[in-house]
């Protein structure tokens, strides 16, 4: 009885050794021998409603991720409460990779500034690609008496509280950009919120507010026509399409580089590999020219960084908005 005992026990083993040589011999490692990824339709969550030059990029992308993946690429729209139900939708979802969250610099903005948006990048999200930005115009009516950026500074402090700023809401880029230009100079600017960009912009045009921050492609032509005046550019360096503006940091206000971002994550906990190749897949897809044109005709400027560089960017935007949501008391309930 023993001796058949021991006999059952060397086969299991014998079967055992065979089997991972097969599967080694097949270069695959041992548990489970899962599928590939990604061996079935994936799906980007976008929290915002359908239409407009961001959901149009989200198409674009699955278009070209479909291609990339071998796999259907299904964009969803999930909009509601700021873009918290789409974004925690993704957050909930497994971490497989197959559930992925296309959003943009409302993440950090509203993580730091917003109480009841209750999302913590590192701990919810893992970045895989930041797929394009747009840096910002600061301009205001070409009848005003400042010119530059120091100018307006100068003008601030001799009539307090008399410049008022418009955006398309609190806790928005726009919005952000100027609070941060507050907290440098030390000055006093009204804000004026509109229920959308193009109506801040009416009113800067015709007057009732003095400033107004937008992406530089969707203000450059009132520039070009004369009917606004271009103070400033909030990323690192100037605009191809107003190369005659300075950026912010040459006015005399370094570490100003700020722009609105676009990027992909995965739930936090998705395997590396995943979020590397999504990441590469991306990058790959923001270099090819068809697809930067496209974006640039969205007025993206398209990047394609890597995971770690977008997990970098990512970090470092969310120390710098809740520092100045502390610092300025920004608090949205």
């Amino acid at each position: 009885m023993r001796n058949n005992n021991i006999h059952r026990l060397q086969r299991r083993v014998v079967n055992a050794l065979l089997a991972c040589a097969a599967v080694a011999g097949l270069g695959v490692s041992a548990p489970a021998l899962a599928q590939p990824y990604p061996s079935k339709p994936v799906t980007i969550v976008v929290p915002y409603p359908p239409g407009g030059a961001s959901d149009a990029l989200a198409r674009l992308l699955g278009d070209q991720l479909k291609d990339a993946l071998g796999q259907p690429v299904l964009v969803v729209n999930r909009p509601g409460a700021g873009s918290l139900i789409g974004t925690q939708s993704v957050i909930r979802a497994p971490k497989d990779g197959y559930t992925l969250l296309f959003t943009g610099s409302a993440l950090t903005i509203q993580a730091a500034v917003n109480k009841k948006f209750d999302v913590n990048l590192e701990r919810d999200l893992a970045p895989i690609s930041e797929m394009v930005r747009s840096t910002f115009l600061i301009a205001t009516q070409t009848a005003r008496p400042f010119k530059t950026v120091p100018e307006l500074v100068k003008f601030a402090r001799e009539h307090p509280k008399d410049l008022s700023f418009g955006t398309n809401g609190a806790g928005t880029t726009s919005f952000m950009i100027f609070e941060y230009l507050k907290s440098l100079t030390q000055v006093e600017l009204l804000h004026v919120p509109y229920k959308g960009s193009a109506e801040a912009v009416a009113a800067v045009m015709a007057g009732d507010i003095q400033l107004v921050a937008d992406p530089v492609y969707t203000l450059h032509k009132q520039v070009e026509a004369g009917n606004l005046r271009g103070l400033a550019v909030t990323g690192n360096k100037r605009s191809a399409l107003l190369p005659n503006v300075p950026t912010v940091e040459e006015a005399g206000y370094p570490d100003f580089n700020i722009t609105a971002w676009i990027g992909l994550l995965a739930p936090a906990g998705t395997p590396k590999p995943i979020v590397d190749r999504l990441g590469e897949a991306v990058m790959t897809i923001m270099k090819d020219p068809e697809v930067a044109k496209r974006s640039s005709a969205l007025g993206f400027d398209p990047s394609g960084t890597t995971p770690d560089e977008f997990n970098r960017k990512l970090r470092t935007e969310q120390a710098m908005w809740t520092k100045l949501a502390r610092d300025r008391n920004l608090q949205i309930d």
